[in-house]
């Protein structure tokens, strides 16, 4: 569902494989209702099972296509466009934005950059070829459904796994109940359509588990997919250099990708600027089960905005209902969430110019950071385990120009 063969990374690919899975539901239809629902159940069994059979699967479909088109509807959530800092303290503001509190950065201490979008990356942003915009905490491209997955379809997508595996469980059990008495009855021989309708169902069921059990597994820690797989990428390139040691016999398969773990975060120290290292495994953007949780159904999958600023919106009562938007369909449609993102979360008083307004703007997508993260920077920076940005040094001045040229596409 997420880590697709090297085939769907053509574009024909991408519009083709959404068809083919709704012509394979088509006849998935043909093989529940008809060869099982009515064929066996209905005039051989039961005419209230065989009801009950279309009645749950037509409803778990409905809820299926219902949730794939809010997914595409909906988009993943576009990054805004945000000039770059002034980091170099520049009398002329007109197409800069004042340096935040914090940003990840590069070991220099460089802010990220889109040289597409022409704009500052957001943390967990990553550009879409096929949106051809920065996506906000970008998860996956879904070539099952044919969109990508960001901050704010990813709900969506939960919803959407859920009915999907809900479809084919139905379907499975009504499938073993009635397949030994199509086999006795005369013939030794079953339909040919249970085959299928096993063959798929088992894979299905054995795929949108797997997926469904990883993906909450990123919302209790508040990570990506990208995060994920960095992470992995972290300990497959720590074996590979392990296996690869002098003292012990070479590893001859191929090299992995170069992938430390290591990242950086350019923070604001006394009256200057400073970096400090940390690594994935550090988690900063998660705030415990409870938060993160209603984080992603009530703050519409963010961990800013007024939303956050206030303890007893982390209630009981909000967490009881964050699981009822999680497990009941449709009740997400009508139950308010803090989707749009303006000013109103902050004093409109602070607008004293475009230029403040812009840094105003970016604090409304960047993502904060937890205390126990912060607590860590802060240790560091107590304990001197930091270096100062290259753009702070005698020769910046002389190397402006060319450093903003040149900063960095990465995430």
């Amino acid at each position: 569902m997420v880590f697709d063969p090297k085939l769907f990374k053509y574009a024909w690919a991408k519009r083709v494989i959404p068809i083919c899975v709704i012509l394979g539901l088509g006849y998935i239809d043909f093989a529940c209702f008809y060869a099982l629902g009515y064929r066996e159940i209905y005039k051989f069994h039961s005419h209230g099972v065989a009801i009950s059979l279309w009645v749950i699967l037509a409803w778990c479909e409905v809820c299926v296509i219902a949730y794939w088109v809010l997914l595409v509807v909906t988009g993943p959530g576009k990054a805004p466009r945000v000039k770059p800092f002034n980091l170099y303290s520049s009398e002329d503001t007109s197409d800069l934005t004042p340096v935040p509190d914090y940003f990840f950065c590069d070991e220099s201490g460089y802010p990220f950059w889109c040289s597409q979008c022409q704009s500052i990356k957001l943390p967990r942003t990553l550009h879409s070829k096929d949106r051809n915009y920065c996506i906000l905490k970008f998860d996956h491209y879904c070539v099952w459904v044919g969109t990508v997955i960001g901050q704010r379809n990813y709900k969506y997508f939960l919803n959407f796994l859920i009915w999907f595996l809900m479809f084919f469980i139905v379907t499975l059990i009504y499938l073993s109940r009635y397949t030994k008495s199509n086999y006795d009855r005369g013939t030794k021989d079953i339909d040919h359509n249970y085959i299928v309708l096993y063959i798929l169902s088992g894979y299905w069921i054995l795929i949108l588990s797997s997926l469904l059990a990883a993906h909450l597994w990123y919302v209790v820690h508040n990570m990506t997919t990208i995060d994920d797989m960095n992470i992995k990428k972290v300990k497959r390139y720590s074996r590979w250099t392990s296996n690869n040691d002098k003292t012990k016999r070479k590893d001859v398969r191929k090299i992995p990708g170069e992938e430390t773990g290591i990242r950086y975060i350019n923070i604001r120290y006394n009256d200057t600027r400073v970096i400090v290292q940390y690594t994935l495994n550090d988690f900063p953007f998660s705030f415990g089960f409870k938060r993160n949780w209603q984080n992603l159904w009530l703050n519409n999958n963010r961990t800013n905005g007024d939303f956050t600023q206030h303890e007893s919106s982390y209630s009981r009562k909000r967490l009881a209902i964050s699981f009822l938007l999680f497990l009941v369909p449709y009740v997400d449609l009508v139950y308010p969430s803090r989707e749009r993102i303006n000013v109103s979360d902050v004093e409109k008083s602070t607008l004293d110019s475009l230029y403040s307004h812009r840094l105003i703007e970016y604090e409304q997508y960047n993502d904060r950071l937890n205390d126990k993260f912060l607590d860590y920077i802060n240790s560091k920076i107590k304990n001197n385990e930091f270096h100062m940005p290259r753009y702070l040094s005698p020769l910046a001045e002389d190397q402006q120009s060319s450093s903003e040229g040149s900063r960095p596409d990465n995430i």
